[in-house]
């Protein structure tokens, strides 16, 4: 297959700049409302807005493609348990104890498992001009989350929700590498939406024994305001834009660009909350995006993983 083209690297590169953004908001308004959100249920009512949403935009393609989706029913499975389901319930959960420093520290190694899981599983290899840029990004996100104090770092203190974020990230790496392996004959809305189907069938059960437990939402016109938001853009709008992406240039290129989502929650601090950007922010924010360009240069080969189906479902 040949390499991407020009303006197919441009639009892939703007919806990974524009899925972080997004998740950015995700992660704001997450820790804002935690006592009125229960974790799963957060994620539940995300996922099923989303997929109402979705629907009528998917439906005319997932009806022409509904052989082919039953056929990568395993894919869809555990695409929608690892991002759909899992990472994001864990990802709310750790938001409850887990200072924001923390998460964004644990997130930021995603490039690196997201590297060694392509290598281990298919053999694909980092540059070492690759790698520069992987370690130059891990510095910025480290500047930008603890101001260049290190004595921030000395002072982190493990949560259980620490516990929470270490078993979320690998998921998203998984979710990550596996999303390539959309056959050439399934379009990536039929591929998103059967994998939101699974991830609220797994969400589903989980919902029923949180409320057993007395977990319930607080309703009113922020929650649903709140819901609305994380449906429409951080769900939806988010993953069909990570999926063009990382479809076009690559899980290994695409994870890195999770960095991005400290710079962009300290921007939407300071635009709606009237946070303070300090300098650091901009020296850590520049290292980011300094470590993004040298980890997408050259032309890449296209990573795709979409073409034989047979051998898709021999990879699960």
């Amino acid at each position: 297959m040949a390499a991407p083209r020009g303006n197919s690297l441009l639009v892939a590169y703007i919806c990974l700049v524009g899925a972080p953004l997004f998740w950015a908001g995700n992660f704001v308004i997450a820790r804002a409302f935690y006592t009125d959100i229960p974790p799963v249920a957060f994620n539940f009512w995300r996922w099923a807005l989303a997929f109402m949403f979705m629907a009528p935009l998917a439906l005319p393609s997932f009806g022409r493609e509904i052989r082919q989706i039953l056929r990568e029913w395993r894919l869809c499975a555990i695409l929608g348990l690892t991002g759909i389901a899992l990472f994001q319930t864990f990802s709310y959960q750790a938001v409850h104890t887990a200072p924001a420093v923390n998460a964004a520290l644990y997130m930021s190694l995603t490039p690196i498992l997201v590297t060694t899981i392509s290598w281990w599983w298919y053999g694909d290899r980092l540059s070492r001009l690759q790698a520069l840029g992987i370690g130059v990004s891990l510095v910025g996100v480290v500047v930008v989350v603890t101001q260049a104090d290190m004595k921030t770092l000395l002072e982190l203190e493990f949560r259980a929700g620490d516990l929470w974020m270490i078993m979320a990230v690998p998921l998203w790496a998984v979710y990550s590498v596996l999303i390539q392996r959309r056959p050439a004959d399934v379009s990536r809305r039929s591929l998103l939406l059967g994998s939101i189907f699974f991830g609220l069938l797994f969400l589903a059960p989980l919902y029923a024994w949180e409320i057993s437990r007395g977990y319930v939402m607080t309703p009113g016109p922020a929650t649903a305001a709140v819901l609305l938001y994380v449906s429409l853009f951080a769900s939806a709008g988010a993953f069909i834009l990570w999926h063009r992406g990382t479809v076009t240039v690559g899980a290994n290129r695409s994870s890195l660009f999770i960095h991005l989502i400290p710079v962009f929650s300290a921007a939407l601090g300071y635009l709606f909350l009237g946070e303070d950007v300090w300098g650091s922010y901009l020296i850590g924010a520049a290292a980011i995006l300094v470590g993004i360009v040298l980890t997408s240069a050259g032309v890449p080969r296209a990573p795709s993983r979409a073409a034989p189906t047979g051998e898709a479902r021999g990879a699960l």
